[in-house]
């Protein structure tokens, strides 16, 4: 969960992976909080790579949010050359 800069919305990742977002309004007699809106999907990176348990996303000022996503793509193969400088003409 993570609190927008100005302390009037919160955002949470939801289990079917959408972001939402929560008004909220501190009053003198008690907080208020409007019903979650959804905002768009997420797919955030999960497994060994990651860091602990902290939350994969965070709120900028301005309202933007910088996630950190899974890549579903293979990397391709690296080639290492060993001794090229053998193959060069003399």
């Amino acid at each position: 969960m993570r609190w927008a800069d100005d302390g009037q919305e919160i955002f949470y990742v939801a289990p079917d992976h959408t972001l939402m977002g929560v008004p909220f309004q501190a009053t003198a007699a008690a907080p208020a909080l409007s019903l979650p809106a959804p905002l768009f999907k997420v797919h955030l990176a999960s497994g060994r790579n990651v860091l602990g348990r902290k939350p994969q996303y965070a709120v900028a000022r301005d309202g933007r949010f910088l996630l950190n996503t899974a890549v579903e793509s293979t990397a391709s193969p690296v080639v290492v050359a060993v001794n090229w400088t053998k193959k060069l003409p003399r």
